[in-house]
């Protein structure tokens, strides 16, 4: 079952810049500083709590590389895709297509730290069309260093995570039957306005 967003990855066309005002907003310093040559892929990662930040820019040819180069120039920088942990990838893989969502094929991929050490990950893609605007992939858990924070520890974890959309119901089907996540209603607004996810 999928247990929790796993990292959050922004693009952005200038990652050095980003990641030193980050560092600053953040109160603290990168966990991970690499590429993933598999993916196409210069990455920036800063860890809060369980969820890591990542930020990531176009490198060389790769999976990622033209979508990235893509979002870049029609969108700009923002949210490029969500990954969710899975406690057992090969069954929930199963699992989506036995309910009727369209994936991707498993892929091997590894970030390779300027530090030499290497983090290797399986994953697939959820290609449904509600949401091919926002990339969500499904992985292993990715061992990424623990969190440093510094003196000036401003931020401590991630709260929530909005996504805006013009089909509800449909998102809503894909997290709550195809997907097992729990989205609840907030009381807030006006039915619809908003809704929360929950990883039970």
């Amino acid at each position: 079952m999928l247990t929790r967003v796993q990292n959050i990855f922004l693009a952005t066309s200038n990652i050095e810049e980003t990641s030193q005002k980050f560092s600053i907003f953040f109160g603290r310093n990168p966990n991970f500083i690499g590429q993933s040559r598999n993916l196409g892929i210069d990455i920036i990662s800063f860890g809060l709590y369980k969820t890591n930040i990542c930020l990531i820019s176009p490198k060389s040819p790769g999976i990622w590389f033209e979508n990235l180069n893509s979002f870049l120039k029609i969108k700009g920088e923002g949210i490029f895709g969500i990954n969710f942990s899975s406690d057992d990838f090969d069954d929930d893989y199963s699992n989506f297509v036995k309910n009727d969502l369209k994936l991707s094929n498993k892929f091997e991929s590894c970030f390779e730290g300027n530090n030499e050490n290497q983090i290797k990950f399986s994953f697939f893609n959820i290609l449904d069309k509600n949401i091919e605007s926002l990339n969500i992939l499904v992985s292993h858990e990715m061992d990424f260093q623990n969190n440093i924070a510094n003196s000036n520890n401003n931020v401590s974890k991630v709260n929530q995570l909005v996504i805006q959309t013009e089909t509800p119901d449909s998102i809503k089907d894909i997290f709550e039957r195809k997907l097992g996540i729990r989205l609840a209603l907030d009381k807030t607004f006006k039915e619809w306005a908003g809704r929360m996810l929950f990883l039970d």
